[in-house]
């Protein structure tokens, strides 16, 4: 997703998503984690959102045929899909956060 690399050597990688930053650790102890993470990005992104993962061979993982969904305990729209490793991720596109035209990636991520 093109975020920027903030730390990274052979007991883990970290990466800066807006205001958030993630890492990732090498561990023995699973052999296959399963994990699923959510960027938050600004609703008014949504279709930019699903062109920038059409454009990048995203595959978007589809709920009754359609590319985002509403949740109305969370009150916003999600558009999920899976990274190369099968990792379920997903956008969030939040109503309560304020509209902008600010673009981190493209997309502007906010916050995990």
């Amino acid at each position: 997703m093109e975020l920027p690399i903030i730390q990274e050597n052979n007991e883990k990688i970290s990466f800066k998503a807006g205001t958030s930053i993630f890492t990732f650790n090498q561990s023995s102890e699973y052999e296959f984690p399963y994990y699923h993470f959510a960027f938050n990005i600004t609703e008014n992104k949504i279709e930019q959102a699903l062109q920038w993962l059409k454009n990048n061979a995203v595959t978007i993982n589809q709920i009754n045929g359609i590319d985002h969904y509403y949740d109305e305990s969370w009150n916003c729209h999600s558009i999920y899909f899976y990274d190369p490793l099968v990792t379920l991720l997903s956008l969030l596109l939040a109503t309560l956060f304020p509209k902008s035209s600010m673009g981190v990636l493209i997309l502007k991520i906010l916050k995990i």
